[in-house]
């Protein structure tokens, strides 16, 4: 069942790249901005739940015969700040599914104009039997190859498109949320750096091994998905700082 449902996916991935890229996304930012909230929410709430068990409390908003999970569940659902969550859905869906996809797609033009094929001199023939030695050259060109591939995409990543994909973030968001223009520079200006530069340290790693191993039409719902760990990763540790001061 998994294989055919993997089949299915990659079907339709393939037919309908940018519409199926951009459902997944909505559902993966909307599920990642849950996540943030919950760990705000759970943050500043404290381990031990407010809400009592006496069904007689007039304040309490949960059942008596709720279990510790299903209050705090409860409780939870209260308190989501739903605008927000269909923004970042928003957002997710038109705006950072549709710049992946591209992104990557011209990533792998670039990096193949830039690299190209190997000499003729190591091409296997289909009429004379290639020499081994020519095999052992012709692997040696081909890994060379593929890693030099895999770093200027990195790099390219990295370096041009990270900057410039978190002040578009910073910036849509902001509009979305109805900021004014001297807020939303005092954003850029006081995290854009510094959510860069620990962005760096996160993503370079997964990069490499997304643009080593993963093929072109995944690689954007790859991003996508750590992207759900890593907003919520950045909301909490927002949030712990904001508590401290």
């Amino acid at each position: 069942m998994f294989k055919n449902s993997a089949r299915f996916y990659n079907h339709l991935l393939n037919r309908y790249t940018y519409p199926v890229q951009m459902a997944s996304a909505g559902m993966l930012w909307f599920s990642g901005d849950v996540l943030c909230q919950y760990l705000v929410w759970h943050a500043s709430s404290g381990t031990e739940l407010s809400c009592c068990t006496s069904a007689t409390c007039p304040e309490c908003i949960c059942d008596s015969t709720m279990t510790p999970v299903q209050r705090e569940r409860s409780t939870f659902t209260q308190q989501i700040d739903w605008p927000r969550s269909v923004r970042m859905t928003l957002y997710g869906t038109f705006f950072s599914a549709p710049i992946y996809t591209f992104w990557f797609t011209l990533l792998e033009k670039l990096s193949t104009h830039t690299f190209k094929s190997y000499p003729s001199s190591v091409i296997p023939s289909k009429l004379l039997k290639t020499p081994s030695h020519l095999q052992s050259a012709k692997v040696s060109n081909a890994t060379s190859r593929l890693l030099k591939i895999t770093a200027f995409k990195t790099f390219l990543d990295v370096i041009v498109f990270d900057p410039f994909y978190l002040s578009f973030f910073f910036t849509v968001s902001g509009c979305m949320e109805n900021r004014s223009k001297e807020d939303i520079k005092k954003k850029l200006h006081d995290e854009l750096s510094t959510t860069y530069l620990t962005g760096v340290a996160v993503w370079l790693p997964i990069q490499f091994a997304n643009f080593r191993y993963i093929p072109v039409p995944y690689q954007p719902l790859i991003v996508q998905g750590v992207n759900l760990f890593w907003n919520s990763f950045l909301s909490w540790v927002q949030h712990k700082e904001s508590r401290n001061h």
